[in-house]
């Protein structure tokens, strides 16, 4: 009986592990999926990161990203400095702007 328990307990802590490596290792994959992702929106949008007028430096872009386990979402923070200002914006990358900041 007590090697039963035994054996028992041994099986649920090997599968347990198991679950827990698989969860990360999705987890992971998510992460390295959404980073690419808005790699992906900000090269197509933005190129090198810099907006230009007559030949002209006028501002830059830049970019991070955030995978939100709990929400299940992929976040994508835009920021676009010029001399004067800075405006900040954050995506849902799959569906639609969150909301827009200016500084």
């Amino acid at each position: 009986m007590r090697r039963a328990c035994v054996i028992a307990v041994l099986c649920y802590a090997v599968c347990a592990s198991i679950a827990r490596a698989a969860s990360r290792s999705e987890l992971y994959d998510l992460q390295e999926r959404c980073a690419k992702r808005t790699e992906q929106e900000f090269r197509r949008d933005w190129g090198a990161g810099f907006v230009r007028a007559a030949g002209e430096i006028i501002g830059t872009g830049s970019f991070h990203n955030h995978y939100n386990v709990r929400l299940n979402k992929c976040f994508y923070l835009l920021t676009y400095d010029t001399p004067t200002s800075r405006s900040i914006t954050l995506f849902d990358i799959n569906e639609h702007v969150l909301c827009s900041l200016f500084g």
